[in-house]
């Protein structure tokens, strides 16, 4: 990173430590805590502790234990009912003013919090920390948590599948950006700087953090929400779900904040560039840095937060995949119903670990730009497949839990016995990971080996010291190994013996005093040991037996010798549980100081999970290695979109090829039928570039691929009614990021551009930008469209070239066939009325349109904009305006997109346009 010669530019307030809270909500809808008036009645003691903790944590829905309920009340009554679907009563029912309440049951808790969090709202858990049934007045309550969707450990509703990030951003006056990534859940801490504030848009596009820390005050002066790239970054973060709230930001120099940073991360897990003398941070880094940790530390009321590493992101090694490309590929969910099902991760993800699939999806989001580290990846899968070594790891690894998480349990101290032990069941299958990747030659197999520790003594320490299936609880007791620790065996013998002494106890009585069956040594909570001997045989009882209580049918009496017994045993039992803590506790401790190790190796378990899973499809699903180098060109000989294929499945997918080349032919003209494949084409050619970016193999017979720093695409649009936006101002959205962001190495996907706005219009529009695309980017381009006009553009653009998707028509069934193979040269028409019947339109209706289609070829054309010419003054329109109208219904029609109504409903305006019903 760079050094900071900025720190001048950035003057934040406060301290080295982040403010409190400000008391307004992050959406800056303020919550309205009910203050006690003279005028109104005066609150109950329990709703006054209630306002008083609301008070302190205004930002949070406070769930309030009252007996066996967690209750909610007032404003946040109402957020908690709604979204909770819990119902809604309230508190006074029958007073002038009653109160707002509902509530969830103790043990429901777990249940119902994740609920609220996945919502995009914060959390404070306040509990009862005394019995009411041994207190007079009020019981003492304490606040015992604060959860919010960016700081929650495991049991918090987690995704297992996905990181949980919680991002601090900062720009400063020069526009330098810088974000902070943490994610207390896997102890995942990270840095990044960017150069611009549409970098800092992408980024936390890519990333999708679960929520933002933004600065309410920079350079002394309270900052506009509305103003320049806070305004940005709110929008950019309200397109997925993310909880956004604001703090002050603190001034803290890069030396400083390094120092802290030693506090909470190992010396062995801080990135080498921030210790370097040539590297360190810049102050806005340090600035985002600080906020960041502050927020955490903020909210973990437990403990204090610690990571097992801070790793520095650099940008430039990445491939970039904005938001609308990895919405339109539908990497991560499907676009029509956001179905997870068929998204390409879901038919990727053969991982067998946790931590392996989170990694899987971060390659997705970011594949890498670097040829280097893309054909090591592809030379590994290569070696995984040639022998036997990707079943055999894919075995290994189905033991392994959730290192990265477990590990971070432990540095925030919350981690029981059963974690250790689950680390413990892991670490026992590292030599035999070890073994195999030993044996591999490929570079990157033994670069994966030198930073592989099978982690032996860690194993060691763990497994002689835990039995084989300890507790939840550190304090029941259970968790050492027999065998361990002599005290704890001898404190466990008394504990376990104490039966068979007292039953010898009872059998000598009986015998001494002639007793029998009337004499009984019995315990309870209350009194102890005693023994009990019915009235019958009171004159028996000898004088050293003192009375102790006296029931209907017997007494009860201790004796010197039962006493020395009861104070032994439960004085073991509850040494027994000191010392098993103790010795918990130590252990962890150690597993504390293995930490920085355990993180590497957890590390390398995820990318040798990811690379045996990419291995297990590629095997599978056909997939073949491409061909990578720096070059400009895009050859893929039967290529196939993996999503559609497994659908449809594997015979019933027409494969189809590519080929670019930014010195010839760099510009694709696509024409086609609606429903001819042209969409899922243009997606298959992204994710084909995608895949072998991130290391995979790709399916295709054969693939020659340049690197590209960008893939954009543009398929498919629809209204953005969150920001006003029609369906033709989101297309253009796209486009204007694509035009002002691609690069002559970029890969670009466009489909239809121009459809959302009347045909001239949308005609110039389309001429406009391929031509920008050809002569000012000259980058890899397929452009499909139904503008039929822009099959000239390769008579004058030299990189131009026209493929159309393949129709075969049957004159006798009066009907065609979509062969969804792509051909050579431009498609003479698209097929509307087709695709209309097979929807199932009216034939009415379709007679209709085809005799209207008729007199508009039957027209003189208008001529196009791609030959360069342009209607003379006062030349009469070809069209009518009705027929003009009729026209761009018609081609804006798309049959497989339609609901049954908006069909319906498409039909009655063009009825009515024709009739003259609709002006």
């Amino acid at each position: 990173m760079s050094s900071s010669s900025s720190q001048s530019q950035l003057s934040l307030l406060g301290s080295s430590a982040v403010s409190p809270p400000p008391t307004h909500r992050a959406d800056e809808k303020r919550v309205e805590v009910p203050e006690p008036a003279p005028a109104k009645r005066q609150l109950a003691p329990m709703l006054q502790q209630y306002v008083d903790y609301k008070k302190r944590y205004p930002e949070h829905v406070l769930l309030f234990q009252v007996g066996d309920f967690y209750e909610v009340f007032f404003e946040d009554a109402l957020i908690a009912a709604e979204l909770l679907d819990i119902r809604l009563t309230s508190r006074d029912k029958n007073s002038p003013d009653p109160v707002p309440m509902c509530g969830v049951p103790i043990h429901a808790l777990e249940e119902y919090l994740p609920k609220l969090l996945a919502q995009g709202r914060s959390c404070a858990v306040v509990s009862q920390v005394e019995d009411a049934r041994e207190r007079k007045g009020m019981v003492r309550r304490e606040l015992t948590r604060i959860v919010t969707p960016g700081v929650r450990f495991e049991g918090d509703g987690l995704q297992e599948k996905r990181s949980n990030f919680l991002a601090a951003v900062l720009v400063g006056q020069r526009g330098l950006g810088a974000v902070s990534l943490s994610d207390v859940s896997t102890g995942d801490l990270r840095l990044i700087e960017l150069e611009s504030e549409d970098e800092v848009v992408d980024y936390l596009e890519r990333v999708q953090p679960v929520e933002v820390v933004l600065p309410v005050a920079l350079d002394g002066v309270r900052q506009n929400h509305r103003e320049g790239w806070l305004r940005r970054v709110r929008q950019a973060v309200g397109q997925f779900e993310c909880h956004v709230v604001v703090r002050p930001f603190a001034e803290i120099s890069p030396v400083e904040m390094l120092k802290r940073v030693q506090n909470c991360v190992t010396a062995e897990g801080i990135d080498p560039v921030l210790t370097d003398e040539a590297g360190g941070m810049s102050s806005e880094s340090a600035a985002a840095l600080l906020a960041a940790l502050s927020y955490v530390e903020e909210i973990s009321t437990e403990s204090r937060p610690r990571f097992a590493r801070l790793q520095v992101e650099q940008p430039i090694r990445q491939l970039v995949v904005d938001a609308a490309t990895r919405r339109n590929l539908e990497l991560f969910e499907t676009r029509l119903d956001g179905n997870r099902k068929n998204s390409l991760l879901a038919r990727l993800d053969a991982t067998r670990t946790s931590m392996g699939a989170r990694l899987l999806r971060e390659w997705l989001t970011a594949p890498s730009a670097e040829l280097d580290v893309i054909c090591a990846r592809h030379d590994c899968l290569d070696e995984l497949l040639q022998g036997e070594h990707v079943e055999q790891i894919r075995t290994v690894l189905s033991s392994v839990r959730d290192v990265e998480r477990l590990l971070s349990r432990v540095l925030s101290g919350r981690a029981n016995p059963r974690d250790l032990k689950g680390l413990e069941e892991s670490f026992r299958e590292l030599p035999a990971l070890g073994a195999l990747l030993g044996s591999m030659q490929n570079r990157l197999g033994r670069e994966l080996h030198s930073r592989f520790d099978d982690l032996a003594d860690v194993w060691e320490r763990l497994s002689s010291t835990l039995v084989e299936d300890p507790p939840v609880r550190v304090n029941e007791g259970g968790i050492i190994r027999e065998g361990f620790h002599p005290q704890v065996d001898e404190f466990r013998r008394m504990s376990q013996n104490s039966k068979s002494v007292l039953v010898e106890l009872e059998t000598r009585e009986r015998s001494r005093l002639g007793i029998g069956s009337g004499l009984r040594v019995r315990y309870n909570n209350v009194f102890g040991y005693f023994i009990e001997v019915t009235k019958t045989h009171l004159g028996k009882i000898p004088a050293e037996y003192e009375r102790k209580q006296t029931l209907v049918n017997a007494e009860r009496f201790v004796t010197p010798e039962l006493k020395e017994l009861e104070v032994a045993v439960l004085s073991a039992r509850s040494r027994q549980s000191d010392l098993e803590r103790e010795l918990f506790f130590e252990l962890r401790e150690e597993v504390v100081a293995a930490a920085a190790r355990i993180q590497r190796v957890s590390r390398v378990l995820a990318e040798v999970d990811v690379l045996s899973a990419l291995a297990d499809v590629a095997r599978r699903r056909r997939f073949v290695r491409p061909e990578m180098n720096t070059g400009t060109g895009t050859t893929v000989l039967s290529g196939r979109h993996p999503v559609v294929e497994a659908v449809v499945g594997e015979h019933n997918f027409v494969p189809n090829d590519i080929a670019l080349d930014t010195d010839r032919q760099r510009f694709a003209v696509l024409t086609g039928p609606n429903m001819g494949g042209k969409s899922t084409y243009l997606r298959q050619i992204g994710i084909i570039q995608l895949l072998a970016q991130i290391g995979s193999f790709v399916p295709a017979e054969r693939a020659e691929l340049g690197v590209v720093d960008r893939i954009f695409t543009r398929i498919g649009a629809g209204d953005d009614i969150t920001r006003g936006d029609s369906t033709f101002m989101v297309e253009m959205r796209e486009v204007t990021s694509i035009v002002r962001k691609a690069t002559s190495r970029s890969l670009v996907l466009i489909d239809e551009v121009g459809r959302g706005t009347a045909t001239t219009d949308g005609l110039a529009i389309a001429t406009a930008i391929a031509e920008w695309m050809h002569e000012c980017v000259g980058c890899r381009t397929v452009f499909a469209t139904h503008f039929h006009e822009l099959t000239s553009l390769p008579e004058r653009l030299a990189g131009a070239f026209c493929i159309s998707v393949g129709v075969v028509e049957r004159e006798a069934e009066s009907d065609v066939i979509f062969t969804h193979r792509i051909e050579p040269g431009a498609a003479d028409r698209s097929y509307g009325i087709e695709v209309a019947r097979l929807a199932g339109l009216p034939e009415a209706l379709l007679r209709r349109a085809a005799e209207v289609l008729r007199e508009l070829d039957e027209q003189p054309s208008s001529t196009s904009p791609c030959r360069g010419e342009a209607r003379t003054a006062g030349e009469a329109p070809a069209f009518s305006r009705q027929t003009q109208e009729v026209l761009d219904r018609v081609r804006n029609w798309h049959p497989e997109t339609m609901t049954p109504l908006q069909a319906l409903a498409e039909l009655d305006s063009v009825r009515r346009l024709l009739t003259g019903s609709e002006t």
